[in-house]
């Protein structure tokens, strides 16, 4: 029975995503749903307990530039206050309540700034977590219950996350019960599905929800027409006699912890399964370091068929910590993530400032010849020869590698190179934009003293500003990567891309000296200052050369004087 019904699901879902460009693994796709288009891979505006961060305006939301593709959220939030049964009172789902009409919503199930599982032990029937009101045991049941009064156009199945240093008997529960809730989960997606119609004696119309009073006629604030391709008029109310996950997607949650092999078991349980819309890389960003989880990514999709890939996005959670995690995601296939590295930027007070795309005339570095390093292997070892200009970075043409253009980054105001800290008081009288030729609402009309004096002065406009910028900037990123996979240049993109953090961000350190007496008389040891360096004996005899060659200071100066070394 649950085939066959899976197999109906499929049929309504399987036509919304499909891949019109490759390279090597990175893809580009277009996801459709019934609030509008995604050109993938793209990022999700992260939202907090339901609601963005700081663009709550639907007019600030429109004023991002590249637009929002989409808006992520966490459905455990919504377990209680607001609970299912007040969402479904509304009768508008997500996109209603949060004032999301016109945008695609993905619910998952976890914050990716956050950690809600671990908490408490959970069972096979259960999964605890741990949110604004609490903790909470929920069930297969009471999880779609939710994402049934959310209506969302994509969500995620449930999934019992296990932290990165699992042991792999508790990744082996994990991926048993995981595996055992969605079969539950499509029983009831399937449910939901036709509850309206089964209601109705089969086929039988029923009156659309209403989208909202007569102020929202002809306005636009109902949602966005289909003409200009980001939405119907519903905005994520179901259609007549459909229910209310009707043209939803489910996401298999791919489970596995921090073991490859576990996630390559968890992948290949459900890589044939009938009714699923789409995979979602679950339990990343759970303590696994970074330079692991491309192997982890890979193991989970390696698992999966090519042709179940070519028509279900990929969605993964917890990833984006950095411009780099997006770049290794997009190179093994991932579509979607969430974007919790724009709100942990903005929450800081920083305004992204990495460049997009290559300067031009950059060229990728020269693979090395091997022929050439063979000879210098051969080469006779040479005694190393003093420095003459010790500020002089080491030549490294041999291997074709290039210290990036320009100047670095002032990281005595707390800048780096992808990004710079609004706080200092370096920026109190810049007039400048947050980016120079950046076109964002925040560029083109506020400057950079503006908004010191927004972060200084605790009001929520500078977040709002910088949220809007950064936003802006992580998209028009994710235009470029989007344009890269499609010329076939992606590996070049990601090339140049390293080269720009191949420069340490720090500079070397300023020469500290420690400090003794200048005297040839043998002297007691003398504890250095705290941010000194030890004095060696080369130091010493240093000093005395330089008190013979005729120092400035008397006799009587010099043995009692405090010198640098």
């Amino acid at each position: 029975m649950l085939v066959s019904l899976a197999a109906h699901s499929m049929a309504t879902t399987a036509t919304h995503f499909s891949v019109k460009a490759r390279d090597d693994k990175a893809r580009c796709g277009i996801l459709s749903t019934r609030n509008g288009v995604v050109e993938t891979p793209a990022v999700l505006l992260y939202t907090r307990r339901g609601g963005p961060l700081n663009l709550t305006s639907p007019d600030m939301l429109a004023a991002v530039t590249p637009p929002v593709q989409g808006v992520q959220l966490s459905a455990m939030q919504f377990l209680e206050n607001p609970d299912a049964s007040i969402l479904r009172e509304y009768g508008r789902g997500a996109h209603g309540f949060l004032c999301l009409e016109g945008f695609p919503v993905l619910a998952s199930n976890r914050d990716p700034t956050m950690y809600e599982y671990a908490m408490r032990p959970s069972t096979d029937k259960e999964v605890h977590v741990s949110i604004h009101s609490g903790g909470h045991m929920v069930s297969p049941e009471r999880y779609m219950e939710t994402m049934a009064a959310l209506k969302p156009d994509l969500f995620v199945s449930l999934c019992d996350e296990v932290p990165a240093d699992a042991t792999s008997k508790r990744v082996a529960t994990s991926i048993m019960r995981t595996a055992a809730w969605l079969d539950a989960c499509l029983q009831l997606h399937y449910t939901y599905q036709h509850q309206n119609r089964q209601a109705t004696g089969g086929g039988q119309e029923v009156d659309p929800q209403p989208c909202g009073g007569s102020s929202n006629k002809g306005n636009g604030a109902c949602g966005r027409s289909s003409a200009d391709g980001k939405g119907s008029a519903d905005n994520g109310s179901s259609s007549a006699g459909e229910g209310p996950l009707a043209g939803s997607l489910l996401l298999a949650a791919l489970a596995g912890g921090g073991l490859a092999m576990e996630r390559a078991r968890a992948a290949a349980a459900v890589a044939d399964k009938e009714g699923v819309g789409g995979y979602a890389l679950c339990g990343l960003g759970a303590g696994e370091a970074p330079e692991q989880r491309p192997a982890l990514i890979a193991a989970s999709l390696g698992a999966l068929s090519p042709i179940a890939l070519e028509r279900r996005p990929v969605f993964a959670s917890g990833l984006s910590a950095s411009p780099e995690d997006i770049l290794a995601a997009v190179a093994e296939g991932v579509d979607l993530m969430d974007c919790a590295f724009v709100a942990q930027v903005t929450a800081g007070g920083y305004a992204l400032t990495f460049p997009l795309r290559p300067h031009q005339g950059w060229r990728p570095p020269a693979a090395p010849d091997e022929e050439l390093i063979a000879e210098a292997d051969r080469a006779p070892v040479r005694e190393p020869q003093p420095q003459l200009d010790r500020a002089a970075p080491p030549s490294s043409s041999l291997f074709g590698l290039s210290a990036a253009p320009g100047l670095g980054p002032d990281t005595s105001i707390g800048a780096d190179d992808t990004k710079i800290n609004l706080w200092s008081t370096s920026y109190r009288l810049d007039k400048g934009p947050l980016l120079p030729g950046c076109g964002c609402f925040a560029c083109r009309r506020h400057s950079r003293a503006y908004v010191h004096h927004l972060l200084n002065t605790h009001e929520m406009l500078g977040d709002v500003l910088l949220e809007a910028h950064n936003t802006g900037h992580i998209n028009a990123f994710l235009q470029a990567i989007r344009e890269a996979i499609t010329e076939g240049r992606f590996e070049e993109y990601r090339q140049w891309f390293r080269s720009l953090r191949s420069a340490p961000l720090v500079p070397a350190p300023r020469r500290v000296v420690a400090k003794r007496r200048a005297s040839a008389e043998p002297s007691e040891p003398i504890e250095s200052e705290p941010g000194t360096v030890e004095v060696t004996m080369t130091g010493a005899m240093e000093v005395e050369a330089h008190v013979a060659r005729g120092g400035s200071g008397s006799r009587e100066q010099r043995r009692s004087k405090w010198v640098s070394v």
